[in-house]
């Protein structure tokens, strides 16, 4: 499925990447424009969602968990942008899940 392999590719970095920064904004508040630099360019490869994925649950809840992680990052709130990062309801391991096997994931 080549729209998966492009969404995987497009998320890989800035997903590792947001991960990092949540760890550094949970020591240091003004690391709120790494977090949202990041979730940014999440939110930008959103465009390449597979078409046939449209029923899975990163379709429905992932823009809103990004936008919840940007805002508790804009609100120095580090705790909670990482507590919306590991839900395990609707928290980024969904984009682990439907990427395992591709490259670099």
């Amino acid at each position: 499925m080549s729209e998966l392999k492009d969404f995987c590719a497009a998320v890989k970095a800035p997903t590792v990447g947001l991960m990092a920064s949540l760890f550094d904004l949970q020591r240091d508040p003004t690391k709120a424009a790494d977090v949202v630099a990041q979730v940014d360019a999440i939110l930008d490869a959103q465009r390449l969602w597979p078409s046939g994925l449209v029923g899975h649950v990163w379709a429905t809840q992932g823009s809103e968990t990004l936008r919840g992680i940007k805002a508790a990052a804009n609100a120095g709130d580090g705790a909670r942008a990482w507590e919306l990062f590991a839900s395990q309801e609707s928290g980024l391991h969904l984009l682990g899940e439907l990427c395992r096997g591709q490259e670099g994931w």
